[in-house]
Formats: structure tokens, C-alpha cells, sequence
């Protein structure tokens, strides 16, 4: 029951209507805790996740201090994370998270639970800073090769984040950013996300992230940038704002498999009954 290891790694779990290989975790009423001591939870090339408890074990996985979720996710269960008292770090797949964080932030709600920092106090701000969490939002190779896949915080999303739970202390950030300086277009949301992000470079462990510190001086250079704030939260509408889900790699596989099946049955049939 008991284990103390400084990472685990789970690879491929996939599910789609081809193919059904997720790992779930029963939680055990009986024995509702375990004193596992593990760093972190590695989870690559997933596809269609649906990130819950059954995944997500909070008896086993309760004290990890860093999350990797590669890969795309379908959703994150709303109220997940509000027992992980010492996960610091959740790190995404740049290239899937559009269509996960269209349908809501109620998740990113339930990190740093009971965490309620006065934004408009500086001297609160600084004295909480070592309880900064961290969302990135990493690059893959694809990204590199295709820079307008990338997704940057754009204006069209600004209202999905005007809510955004600030006094948590989250940060939110496209690390490897200084990759694709040139081509990531500049927008408020990406200055609205970053609007304190001035006193979280000064956290010693936040100055020392390469990634972030090129992120903020990105952020820095586009200050110039013009943005009405109050006219942007006042024309925001939860009731009109239309989740629009992009076609992924995985829609494409999934639908040549269709085709792929559909053929295969074809000459089957043919085969069969000579038609």
C-alpha cells in the first residue's frame, strides 16, 4: 500500500470508438487513504481523456507535486483538484488545450483551494507568493513546425478568462515561448492573464523558470499594445459565448479508420455473398 517514488509515467491511453485503453483507479472506501509519497504523475499521448477521479486517484495520487497531461483531453472534472494540497504544476499539450478550456474554467477554480489572496494588496500578494501555481502550456513539435496551430490566449477566448480566479495565484503561461516570439500575434488577453505577473517574477523559484521569464519579457515588449478592459468585461456574455471545437489530429485518425473499416467491410461483404 505504501510507495515513495519520485514519478510515475503512463503512456497511450486512448478513448475513442476505435480503441478503449484508459487506466482507471477504484477509490476504496474501506481504506480511504494510503501514505504514498509520489512527485509526480506523468500522463503522455493521451487521447480524449476525460481527467476524473478514477484517473486522477486522490488516494494514491494526492500528494504528487507536478501534473503532465500530453496529449488531449476531453475534460477535467470541476472540483478535482481541490485536495491536492501540494500539486504546484500542471503542464499542458499547447496544442489541445483550446478545445478543453472552451468548455469552462470550473476546474482551474479548484486548484490552491481555500486560497483567497486581496488582489488589490500588493503587500499580500508578495507575502503569499511561494503559493503560486503554475498552468503551461507546452510547445510540441508540431507547434514548432506549424506556429498558427499554436494557441495564444486570443481576444475571440477574452471571456473565458474575465472570471479568471486571480486570487488564487495562478499562473497561466505558453512556455517555450521564446520559440515562436515572431509568430504568436499579440492580444489583451494575453496582457490581462499576465496583469501581476510584474510581482510573481519577483518569487525566487518564478525568476529561476527559464520558460516564464522569457513569457513575461514577451509580455513585457507588448505593453504598447491598446486594450480597454472595462469595454471588454462589459461586453462579455456567458449566455451568448459559443464553445467551437477545432478538428484535431486525433479526428482525423479517427475518421480514417472509420474509412478504413468501412472498406474492409465493403470487400467482406463482396467476398461473402459475391454482390
Amino acid at each position: 500500500n505504501d510507495m515513495n517514488v519520485g514519478g510515475i509515467i503512463f503512456k497511450y491511453m486512448i478513448n475513442s470508438f476505435y480503441k478503449q485503453n484508459v487506466l482507471h483507479f477504484e477509490l476504496n472506501q474501506a481504506h480511504p487513504g494510503f501514505n504514498t509519497r509520489i512527485n509526480s504523475l506523468h500522463l503522455y499521448r493521451l487521447i480524449k481523456i476525460d481527467v476524473d477521479e478514477s484517473i486522477l486517484n486522490p488516494q494514491i495520487f494526492n500528494n504528487i507535486n507536478m501534473l503532465v497531461l500530453n496529449g488531449e483531453i476531453n475534460s477535467i472534472e470541476a472540483n478535482i483538484f481541490r485536495t491536492f494540497n501540494y500539486l504546484y504544476s500542471i503542464q499542458f499539450d499547447n496544442l489541445y488545450f483550446r478545445n478543453l478550456i472552451h468548455k469552462g474554467i470550473k476546474w482551474v477554480q479548484s486548484i490552491n483551494y481555500g486560497l483567497h489572496v486581496n488582489m488589490s494588496n500588493r503587500f499580500e500578494i508578495e507575502s503569499n507568493l511561494g503559493k503560486n501555481f503554475q498552468l503551461r502550456l507546452e510547445f510540441s513539435e508540431f507547434a514548432r513546425l506549424k506556429p498558427e496551430s499554436v494557441y495564444s490566449f486570443p481576444d475571440e477566448d477574452f471571456c473565458l478568462y474575465k472570471d479568471f480566479p486571480f486570487e488564487k495565484l495562478i499562473i497561466i503561461f505558453m512556455a517555450k515561448s521564446y520559440y515562436l516570439n515572431e509568430t504568436v500575434p499579440a492580444s489583451c488577453t494575453q496582457r490581462w492573464l499576465g496583469k501581476y505577473y510584474h510581482i510573481f517574477i519577483k518569487s525566487r523559484e518564478v525568476h529561476k523558470d527559464t520558460d516564464f521569464y522569457f513569457y513575461f519579457g514577451y509580455l513585457q515588449s507588448i505593453q504598447d499594445l491598446p486594450c480597454n478592459f472595462d469595454n471588454m468585461c462589459a461586453k462579455c456574455n456567458s449566455k451568448t459565448f459559443r464553445f467551437e471545437r477545432t478538428r484535431t489530429i486525433n479526428d482525423f485518425k479517427e475518421i480514417f479508420v472509420f474509412i478504413e473499416f468501412f472498406f474492409f467491410l465493403t470487400i467482406s461483404l463482396v467476398s461473402v455473398f459475391g454482390i
